[in-house]
């Protein structure tokens, strides 16, 4: 009976070690697509550019090796809208919704790109409905940075893409982009 109880105690033990939540980091993960031939949590949502479509995949356009890439389109709105980098009139690839119930840090990551198909990819996160965005600068690595942007419940922010392509042609790579919520 003793054995019994000691077994039983352990085993609940356990259960409550691994039910109590411990990170304080929430992640949802999308795939990424680039060429050069012819989600885990709810806080921190990837959507389409209009609406709250979950984004599956954003996928870059085929390009020579070396070339920049910065119009990939996500999965719901189709290679018919891409991003747009314009003065006046840009649109993201997608949009980050905060769903979290309070403010959340935003952390940017990505995994290696199979075959070496991407030399390097930049990101560049903004307030929602910004429509002046030229540049896609800030280097995304494959450890999880802090974008330094802190969005509230509710508030959506806007996220920019652009790629370098390798130099190697006729290859095609997929990797992994992470978003990471971090409470402040």
């Amino acid at each position: 009976m003793k054995k019994k109880i000691l077994v039983l105690s352990m085993v609940l033990a356990l259960v409550a070690a691994l039910v109590v939540p411990m990170a304080a980091l929430a992640d949802n993960e999308g795939t990424q697509n680039a060429s050069t031939t012819a989600l885990a949590s709810t806080s921190i949502t990837v959507v389409s550019k209009v609406g709250t479509d979950v984004v599956a995949s954003i996928t870059f356009p085929e390009g020579a090796g070396g070339a920049t890439i910065s119009d990939p389109w996500n999965d719901h709105d189709t290679s018919a809208l891409p991003q747009v980098l314009h003065a006046s009139t840009s649109e993201p690839v997608v949009r980050l919704l905060n769903g979290s119930g309070g403010d959340l840090i935003v952390w940017l990551g990505m995994s290696t790109w199979t075959n070496s198909v991407v030399a390097s990819e930049y990101y560049n996160l903004a307030t929602s409905g910004a429509v002046n965005i030229l540049t896609v600068t800030t280097a995304l690595t494959t450890t999880s940075t802090t974008t330094g942007t802190t969005l509230a419940n509710g508030v959506y922010g806007d996220l920019y893409l652009k790629v370098i392509l390798a130099a190697t042609t006729g290859i095609s790579g997929t990797s992994t982009l992470t978003v990471l919520g971090e409470t402040p």
